[in-house]
């Protein structure tokens, strides 16, 4: 019973570790994307900062970008593979794309599930 516990608070601990993780290579992504694109509103990113859909600063050429630079990203800082546009996220009712924090929390169940 300990035992358990004991595993569900360090699975808790490392989630919560790699989701800050994540969130610093998607910020710091959207950053490098804006002073390249000149696009002012996603200079200073915060987690509710809006991406793509209703409100969101991102074309989707802007989109297909970011998207390859977490992967790339990712892969390189955290030793996962994954791909964040597939048919799911293609397809969801509620786009994964639409903020910080979506994307994030995405990535983060996308790396959880590899």
């Amino acid at each position: 019973m300990q035992q358990d516990r004991k595993i569900r608070l360090n699975l808790q601990y490392y989630t919560i570790s790699m989701r800050e993780e994540v969130l610093k290579i998607i910020s710091k992504s959207v950053e490098e994307i804006a002073e390249e694109r000149e696009i002012t509103q996603l200079q200073n990113v915060t987690e509710t900062t809006p991406l793509f859909g209703a409100g969101g600063y991102l074309d989707s050429l802007g989109l297909v970008q970011l998207i390859s630079d977490v992967e790339d990203e990712v892969s390189e800082k955290l030793n996962k593979d994954i791909v964040l546009a597939d048919v799911l996220a293609m397809s969801a009712k509620i786009s994964p794309f639409r903020s910080i924090a979506s994307l994030t929390d995405f990535t983060v169940k996308k790396m959880l599930d590899e």
